[in-house]
């Protein structure tokens, strides 16, 4: 197992996490989506067909050795599945004679000789320009495994900076059966491979259109405005916490401004959330439409990847409720809360607005389903005292963020994944959330909030 700060990204150990390879590169990601699509009628799948019912007819049989399995695996392929040209690996082979024989994991072992793939064209690079402009690219190649008659692929990519490896699709096993479902199973895998190969060689003509920073998504370069039929531009710069498991990143928006299209564009600071499953923008786009949560600008969809949402980047003088909280009990914030008067007037300013936002759900009937003091944010002043409304009576400015669970009251259900370690949950895991749940949340953590302990 791997160890160290320099170990590759392929989520062995679980910590050693990347970026979704789909967001590193179009090819991993349309990889993904032929891997769930029909083959194509008529000739174009048909080398790929071929092959699958060669390889589950012999790839059964036992072999003497390692040697005479990869072989036999070549007797049913072609080697244009080996190199984009002379200089250029387009795939790499781990072949195992059985398993349980050999020792090592051919996962780790498949990581480690893309590693060293990619060492080895970092020294080409100094003396060849198309292999330093495949490595701008990520150098992204398919690294196939062959563990007996077991076969699956995995993607590497490099992004200046770190190896990221991920399994790319479910294993399958080259043996015959009678309804041919897993000959149809290897050869979509085998196309797909095939067409990110045709599509990896014209990317190694040339270099990239811009430069990308390590650690950064790469596929998001426009998005779609709520708000406007214009197309905007997004920059990436930084990721905001590689701690989260979230997927939050700093970018800069470019769009032209709505009542003058041709005119300079405005550019704004934006955070940007990449969700894989559902995300309730209704309902963020609802509370923001109040105030109460950050503006939603728009969004990227690309199949096969997850989607990017663009929200409202709050700057340094926002912090969480659980932030703050957490900084009085420290001692850091003392000048906040400098008396019991202080603390209650802003208990009182916190939870006017809270009931605020409450009470707009109930009567838009819809739900948020987290509303826990580090998923509201709060408004500070220099000397990081809460920014209070005189408006009517004092209000603290907060805006909720995370709306992963949010949804019309009802509609929506609690994910298996949650902390258990709250037992204040209005329901249990796949329950819906529905009216009324929001409230009793809050109302479950906010007595012992900014309380002394």
């Amino acid at each position: 197992m791997q160890a160290g700060s320099d170990a590759i990204l392929c989520l062995r150990p679980v910590e050693k996490r990347g970026l979704p390879l789909s967001t590193l590169h179009d090819v991993f990601r349309k990889f993904r989506l032929r891997l769930n699509t029909p083959l194509p009628e008529g000739s174009a799948a048909g080398p790929a067909l071929r092959a699958a019912t060669v390889l589950c007819r012999e790839m059964g049989d036992p072999f003497e050795n390692e040697l005479e399995r990869s072989e036999k695996f070549d007797d049913g392929m072609t080697g244009e599945f080996l190199w984009l040209d002379e200089d250029i690996p387009g795939t790499i082979r781990e072949v195992k004679w059985e398993a349980g024989l050999g020792g090592g994991d051919i996962y780790l072992q498949i990581a480690r000789r893309f590693d060293i793939a990619i060492n080895n064209l970092r020294d080409r690079a100094k003396d060849n320009a198309k292999v330093a402009a495949f490595l701008l690219h990520g150098a992204p190649m398919f690294l196939m495994c062959l563990l007996g008659p077991i076969f699956f692929v995995a993607g590497g990519f490099f992004d200046g900076s770190v190896v990221v490896v991920e399994p790319l699709g479910q294993p399958c096993f080259m043996l015959m059966d009678e309804t041919d479902q897993r000959e149809q199973e290897i050869a979509r895998l085998l196309y797909a491979v095939e067409q990110g190969l045709d599509e990896l060689k014209s990317v190694s003509r040339s270099r990239p259109s811009v430069d990308f920073l390590p650690g950064l998504p790469r596929i998001y370069s426009s998005y779609v405005l709520f708000t406007q039929p214009e197309v905007g531009n997004l920059t990436f710069h930084r990721r905001l916490s590689k701690k989260s498991q979230c997927l939050l990143f700093y970018a800069t928006l470019s769009h032209p401004p709505p009542t003058s299209p041709s005119s300079t564009p405005i550019q704004s600071s934006v955070v940007v959330k990449l969700v894989n499953k559902r995300y309730g923008e209704d309902v963020h786009r609802r509370l923001a439409s109040r105030g109460f949560a950050p503006i939603l600008y728009g969004y990227s969809r690309l199949d096969g990847a997850p989607t990017a949402y663009v929200m409202e980047y709050l700057g340094s003088d926002w912090m969480s409720l659980f932030e703050f909280e957490r900084g009085v009990g420290a001692g850091i914030f003392k000048d906040a809360v400098s008396s019991k008067d202080t603390q209650a007037a802003l208990k009182n300013a916190i939870r006017t607005t809270l009931d605020e936002i409450l009470a707009f759900m109930a009567k838009e009937d819809i739900v948020h389903g987290d509303l826990r003091p580090n998923n509201i944010m709060m408004q500070v002043d220099e000397e990081t005292k809460p920014v209070l409304s005189q408006a009517v009576g004092a209000a603290a400015n907060l805006k909720a963020i995370d709306f992963d669970w949010a949804g019309k009251a009802g509609q929506v259900f609690y994910p298996e994944l949650r902390n258990e370690d709250i037992e204040s949950w209005p329901a249990c895991v796949g329950s819906s959330i529905d009216a009324g749940h929001d409230r009793r949340l809050v109302d479950s953590w906010w007595p012992a909030f900014l309380v002394a302990r």
